[in-house]
C-alpha cells in the first residue's frame, strides 16, 4: 500500500548502545568501545483513512515499510538525486492508532512501532546516495 499521500511525518532512531571504556589517561580517552544491545525506534503520523491500521494493531500483523527520501538534483539536467532509502522489513504497532483531530480538522493517527528481526534481512537497511562515487579511507 502506498502511504506517500497520507504520510505527515516520521521519526527514526538507531542506537548502537555503544559504551566507551576509559583508558589509563582518563578524561574521556577511550581504550575501547563496547557494543551494547542495538535498538531501532520508529514513529510516524498518517492522515486517517479507515480502520485498516487499527486492525493491523488488533491482529498484531507483521508489517514492512520503506521511506524514499528524495533531495535536489545532483547535476543540472541529470536524473540522479541526493537522498536515501530506509527499509524496515518487519515491525508491529505498539499502541492502537486511534484517529485524533477536532471539528473541521483533518484526522490523523500517530503510530509507535516495535521494530523486529524478520529472520532473513537486516533489522534496518539504510542506503544513502550522493554525488561522491567513493570515499577515501583515512
Amino acid at each position: 500500500m502506498d502511504l506517500k499521500t497520507r504520510m505527515k511525518s516520521f521519526e527514526f532512531n538507531w542506537d548502537n548502545g555503544m559504551e566507551g571504556q576509559e583508558g589509563f589517561a582518563g578524561a574521556g580517552v577511550f581504550q575501547d568501545i563496547d557494543y551494547g544491545r542495538r535498538k531501532a525506534d520508529l514513529k510516524f503520523s498518517l492522515l486517517f483513512s479507515d480502520d485498516t491500521e487499527l486492525n493491523h494493531f488488533l491482529n498484531q500483523t507483521p508489517l514492512a515499510i520503506e521511506f524514499d527520501l528524495k533531495g535536489a538534483l545532483i547535476a543540472a539536467g541529470g536524473t540522479m538525486y541526493y537522498g536515501a532509502q530506509i527499509i524496515i522489513p518487519r515491525f508491529k504497532l505498539k499502541k492502537a492508532p486511534l484517529p485524533k483531530g477536532g471539528v473541521n480538522d483533518i484526522l490523523t493517527c500517530d503510530f509507535e512501532c516495535d521494530v523486529q528481526n524478520d529472520g532473513t534481512n537486516p533489522v534496518v537497511l539504510i542506503e544513502g546516495y550522493n554525488a561522491v562515487a567513493a570515499y577515501l579511507a583515512a
